[in-house]
């Protein structure tokens, strides 16, 4: 269940770190639905996705979740849309 959709400032390496000009759009889940991400539909199994041909990340609420690193499912997606990659390959 879509719980809620908000869009952010795209985030930058550099100064001033944001660009207020392009939005990133956020849709936060109560469950695991069947998405579109990446051009391919598949199951949301883990906690989130980034789409980075669509500016647009997908996340499921998991309230305090952290990885192994200590980040957040929300800042993890985040790091995919800033550098534009799938840094898991």
């Amino acid at each position: 269940m879509l719980l809620e959709i908000f869009s952010i400032c795209s985030l930058l390496s550099v100064a001033p770190f944001y660009d207020c000009s392009e939005k990133w759009e956020i849709r936060l889940y109560g469950d695991f639905p069947t998405i579109q991400c990446n051009n391919r539909d598949q199951h949301l199994v883990s906690l989130g996705c980034a789409n980075l041909d669509r500016d647009l990340i997908h996340i499921v609420d998991i309230p305090d979740y952290r990885d192994e690193f200590g980040q957040t499912v929300l800042s993890h997606e985040l790091e995919h849309l800033r550098c534009r990659c799938n840094f898991h390959n």
